[in-house]
């Protein structure tokens, strides 16, 4: 049934809804799914052999988390992961952590990441953040027993534009940041993105959300996610902000993740990057499943299924 139009809106209940082409998600359902996807502590008391709130740099949220198997001497292939939040909250406690720590029953050394917030900072500093968290820990590889030559990269939405950045990142010194271990590698043996994002440009996200049909969660972004990590509306800069622009034979190799029915990041995020680094990077450069029904940041993540999906592709580059 048409919504009755106002003005050129259309109106359901209490809420005006933009009369723009677009459908969008029922306020209960769009208050269900913020629930959902607001970060969650976890607890860790049961890791045996942990070190917690390691500062990687001399900046106030610099922190890091390290956990490692029960028993052996390594040095241990490590799991990097780092959170989502929409760039402006969680913590290296939070949402898919989960997933990651799972590694240590694996084989795996396991570290979370906090990077600064916005709008503490912008971009490009919390990929400087995480960026120095990886030399900090080449620096520190042997002090805990890491294997400063198999480091993989987990992050879910937020974390996972920020994993793609490090993935496109690897060889531009610009992207450093000036916290020190200079001299470390930042590369990555490879790098998983759940329902990460690879692109900000508006026009492409409406594109994306047109094509698919799947109701957007509130209004059309304003401001929209570059304004925010850049403190401003400066559009000819997207690109430096983008992964998907940004694809280049350097990278590793990235498995994505993503749910078909996601309502705040598009799959086409995870869809039309996967195509284009097939496409420069050659076959096999990128993995790639795409889940019917399955929302943003859905509990199915965090089962064991996806653990051994995500464990299985790392396995094969980090052992």
């Amino acid at each position: 049934m048409a919504r009755p139009k106002m003005n050129g809106l259309a109106v359901e209940g209490a809420v005006i809804i933009p009369d723009d082409r677009f459908e969008y998600m029922k306020p209960e359902d769009a208050m269900a799914l913020g629930a959902l996807v607001m970060p969650k502590e976890i607890h860790v008391e049961h890791v045996k052999r942990q070190w917690r709130n390691i500062a990687y740099g001399p900046e106030e949220g610099q922190l890091l988390d390290i956990y490692l198997p029960e028993e052996g001497d390594g040095p241990f292939p490590t799991v990097l992961y780092v959170h989502g939040g929409g760039w402006v909250l969680g913590t290296r406690d939070s949402s898919a952590i989960d997933l990651a720590i799972d590694g240590i029953n694996r084989g795996y050394a396991v570290v979370g990441i906090d990077y600064r917030l916005v709008p503490t900072v912008a971009f490009p500093e919390f990929i400087w953040d995480v960026k120095t968290a990886i030399r900090f820990l080449r620096a520190h590889a042997e002090e805990y027993k890491l294997d400063p030559e198999r480091f993989g990269m987990m992050g879910d939405s937020a974390g996972g534009h920020i994993t793609l950045m490090n993935a496109v990142t690897q060889n531009h010194p610009e992207y450093e940041g000036p916290f020190g271990y200079e001299g470390e590698s930042t590369k990555l043996s490879c790098c998983v993105s759940l329902y990460g994002v690879s692109c900000f440009d508006p026009d492409k996200e409406d594109e994306w959300f047109l094509e698919s049909k799947v109701p957007r969660m509130g209004m059309k972004a304003k401001p929209s996610l570059y304004d925010v990590m850049y403190g401003e509306d400066i559009q000819n800069l997207i690109n430096l902000v983008s992964p998907l622009n940004m694809v280049n034979t350097d990278m590793p190799p990235v498995l994505f993740l993503a749910g078909l029915a996601d309502p705040l990041v598009a799959y086409q995020n995870s869809k039309e990057m996967y195509e284009k680094m097939i496409k420069v990077c050659g076959e096999g450069s990128a993995e790639i499943e795409l889940f019917e029904g399955v929302t943003h940041a859905d509990p199915c993540f965090l089962t064991k299924p996806f653990q051994d999906k995500i464990f299985a592709f790392f396995d094969k580059y980090l052992k």
